[in-house]
């Protein structure tokens, strides 16, 4: 099934040289959010961290461009689905009394955020202590001085330490790689359209709250 599936490719892309599985942190995309269930049952016992960040700050993120307008005046990949929604967007809608079907790319991206973020919170509450919400705010400093010596149990050497701190100093979604990663909160909320701003407190507001309170 799917959970054996999981396991496996997990396992084979955690092989180090000799063939042995190695100790790994891996990534996911955001979407795989909405299926952190089958992940957790897959690894019940590894730990994880889902990061969040301030709504609008992701929102403008997502959107990109000036006021929260997108790429070229394209549709941003969180508002693809739009024609398509799944059920927890569905619901997401009907909860906040919102029309999904005249929802800008504004709502239907934060909408959508929000279900990730919910998923997230549900499966930390379930987790026993293995799943943690972080912040993104300080986020390089916690990762060296408590994440990943107390919650994945890794020791962090001084040299482990400066390598947090040279990878946290590069944009790693950059199309040219080794591009220096620029402090950006203030420049995206200043930015932000009254759209954008609308759309987070509707969605995202109090699943922030909510996540401020569990987290870090």
């Amino acid at each position: 099934g799917k959970v054996n599936t999981i396991r496996d490719v997990i396992y084979l892309m955690s092989r180090g040289p000799g063939g042995e599985a190695a100790k790994t942190f891996f990534k996911f995309q955001s979407i795989m959010s909405l299926s952190m269930d089958l992940i957790l049952k897959a690894f019940p016992q590894v730990p994880w961290i889902f990061v969040y960040r301030e709504p609008v700050q992701v929102m403008m993120s997502h959107l990109k461009g000036a006021g929260g307008g997108t790429r070229g005046g394209g549709t941003p990949n969180c508002a693809k689905a739009k024609s398509n929604p799944n059920p927890e967007v569905v619901e997401i809608f009907k909860r906040h009394r919102q029309n999904m079907k005249r929802a800008t790319n504004e709502m239907f991206c934060a909408a959508h955020l929000s279900t990730l973020c919910e998923s997230a919170v549900k499966n930390a509450k379930q987790s026993g202590g293995l799943g943690r919400l972080v912040n993104y705010e300080g986020l390089v400093e916690s990762l060296k001085t408590d994440i990943i010596p107390s919650h994945f149990n890794v020791p962090v050497a001084s040299k482990g330490a400066k390598r947090i701190d040279e990878v946290g100093g590069v944009y790693s979604k950059a199309r040219k790689p080794g591009t220096e990663w620029v402090e950006d909160s203030k420049k995206k909320e200043e930015q932000a359209s009254e759209q954008v701003v609308e759309a987070s407190d509707i969605f995202l507001k109090q699943v922030y709250i909510d996540m401020l309170k569990k987290g870090q």
